[in-house]
């Protein structure tokens, strides 16, 4: 309703080094064509673990994203990967159940574009209450986009979406043990 999956997606191709066409007849629909340049042989290669790396954990990750799928998936790969992890659907319920939990988060993972609070929001929150709390941001949006939404350029990572498998579980590696920014 919004557009903005739209967006995502041209961004998206336009990365990728694609292009999209479309064709609309008013009445009967719209056609999207996409076109993406071929990828080199040795890009079908499944992500590897380098020698020593350590992909796994147990830590407990609270999971911001308003997308029910993208959610569900990245809730799997991560259990998959061993941590403990609790679901949301926005920055509101997200900060309810930080503030409520017994127990301290060791990550928040966060969508940073969602309806109503953004991510970028959650994260000032948060370390208003905890300073030391290790967040991770999220988005499949440019600097652009994520600059109207309130985010300034900032020591806290961020994962491109879409991501792999072995790029969500690198990036959780990363943010926790990173001891600096903290």
């Amino acid at each position: 309703g919004t557009g903005l999956g739209l967006a995502m997606v041209q961004q998206i191709v336009t990365q990728a080094g694609g292009r999209i066409r479309v064709e609309s007849t008013p009445g009967q629909g719209a056609t999207f064509d996409i076109f993406l340049p071929a990828a080199p042989v040795d890009a079908l290669v499944p992500d590897e673990t380098l020698p020593g790396e350590v992909l796994t954990g147990s830590e407990r990750v609270l999971l911001v994203e308003d997308e029910p799928d993208v959610r569900e998936v990245t809730a799997s790969l991560l259990r998959k990967f061993g941590y403990q992890v609790t679901t949301v659907p926005d920055a509101v319920v997200a900060f309810e159940r930080w503030s409520a939990d017994t127990r301290a988060f060791d990550l928040v993972l966060t969508d940073i574009v969602m309806p109503g609070i953004s991510g970028w929001d959650l994260f000032e929150r948060i370390r208003a209450v905890r300073p030391s709390q290790r967040v991770l941001f999220m988005s499949g949006y440019s600097d652009d986009v994520l600059a109207g939404h309130g985010v300034v350029k900032s020591a806290i990572p961020l994962l491109s979406k879409p991501f792999t498998s072995h790029e969500l579980a690198r990036a959780i590696r990363l943010a926790l043990d990173e001891h600096d920014g903290r």
